[in-house]
């Protein structure tokens, strides 16, 4: 297992589309690719947003909605 931002740096190149399928572990998955989005501002996220099952896990749901506000993405 690794983070989105360690494979990048070991296969670099530009990212143009991530799309997220964890099952309510999205705010860890998101976390490990900061760098990424840094590096990849036009990039689009695709991902399932599911409250009940991000708050089953232990996690805020609304912090992967602002994980992404605060680089300045928008939901869709």
């Amino acid at each position: 297992v690794t983070t989105i931002d360690r494979f990048i740096a070991a296969h670099p190149g530009p990212v143009a589309l991530v799309k997220i399928d964890v099952q309510g572990y999205e705010l860890p998955v998101c976390q490990g690719m900061q760098h990424l989005l840094q590096a990849n501002p036009s990039a689009t996220v695709v991902l399932e947003y599911m409250p009940s099952a991000i708050e089953s896990l232990g996690f805020a749901p609304e912090h992967v909605l602002s994980f992404f506000a605060r680089r300045g993405f928008a939901c869709y």
